[in-house]
């Protein structure tokens, strides 16, 4: 049920797209859009520029943006019974997320391991969507999500814990700070830790990033269970060095799950509103879900340039050749 309630939020996320393309398409501004989406019938329910450009740039409050999210959607499907001739408003809006068997695998193992102060290693091949999946299940409250790289080290995982938590700074040894946060979690359980793309941070004679992981998990142990939760992800590669050299971390983990990528099935689903000959619907479908180099972010990139050729061509529908075109565009 939780997981279901992030997928709300991608009818705001797709209003806000349609919005951004109704704007290019009309050669548009926000002060003009606003202009339009002014009721002065109904003073306080207008969405001022202010207002509509906190909203297209995602810095909205939660609380408040249901009712501007549902005036600017009614406004645009007026738009497009107006202008039904107008491309603009016939292509149907690329979906932000789908709730795929990995997308939900990923969001449920997330949560319980949050609830529960679990370790849980989640890997698969590159593309399948494990950081889009996660940055959607970032969104709940006291999830902390950190962004691996090959130059990340121990400091600068414990630097954006404390930032997030908005602790107070220190300049002590890496085993004062990791106290320091492991205190905090004690007496603020409930929390879980997001290390996204963790194989990126084994170094050649080095474990010590996941080892600060470990001791603050370890550390912030109250009656013999940790009260933080962790989540760690990666490429295939990073089973495989957990089992080889970091046991004391793959032993503590009590969830796994590696992805199996995107179903025909699914990949059918994502497609369902698009106007595609049959040659077309099996091509996307065969790129997207073969177990060679299909995954979610081929088919994500060859749609948005698809939508892309769609505008410029002034058509909707999509054939073998326009999906030979879209992949042009792409460098692999």
């Amino acid at each position: 049920m939780e997981a279901l309630q992030l997928f709300e939020q991608d009818r705001t996320q797709d209003v806000i797209s349609r919005a951004k393309r109704y704007m290019t398409a009309q050669g548009m501004r926000i002060p003009e859009l606003a202009g339009k989406l002014n009721n002065p019938n109904k003073p306080g329910e207008t969405m001022n520029r202010s207002t509509l450009h906190q909203i297209l740039n995602n810095q909205y409050s939660s609380n408040t943006v249901d009712k501007y999210i549902d005036e600017l959607e009614r406004f645009l499907n007026e738009q497009a019974g107006e202008t039904a001739g107008q491309l603009s408003f016939c292509l149907p809006a690329k979906p932000d997320f789908i709730a795929t068997q990995d997308a939900l695998a990923i969001l449920g193992l997330c949560r319980d391991c949050q609830e529960n102060s679990q370790i849980g290693v989640i890997t698969g091949k590159s593309g399948y969507g494990k950081t889009h999946t996660l940055r959607q299940y970032a969104k709940k409250p006291k999830v902390i999500f950190i962004p691996c790289g090959v130059n990340t080290r121990a400091r600068d995982i414990l630097r954006i814990i404390e930032n997030t938590l908005f602790l107070p700074k220190i300049y002590g040894t890496i085993q004062e700070r990791v106290e320091h946060v492991a205190e905090f979690f004690r007496a603020h359980p409930g929390y879980l830790i997001v290390l996204d793309e963790a194989d990126k941070i084994f170094g050649k004679n080095t474990t010590r990033p996941l080892d600060t992981m470990r001791d603050i998990y370890d550390a912030a142990v109250v009656e013999d269970a940790s009260r933080v939760g962790v989540v760690i992800t990666g490429e295939l590669v990073l089973e495989t060095q957990l089992k080889s050299l970091m046991e004391r971390f793959a032993n503590r983990a009590g969830l796994h799950y590696r992805l199996d990528g995107l179903t025909k099935e699914e990949v059918s689903e994502y497609l369902k509103d698009f106007q595609l000959s049959e040659d077309a619907r099996n091509e996307l479908v065969y790129r997207a879900s073969n177990k060679q180099n299909g995954c979610f972010r081929l088919l994500d990139r060859t749609i948005r340039n698809i939508i892309r050729l769609l505008e410029q061509r002034n058509q909707t529908d999509i054939d073998l050749q326009t999906i030979r075109d879209a992949s042009a565009m792409l460098m692999f």
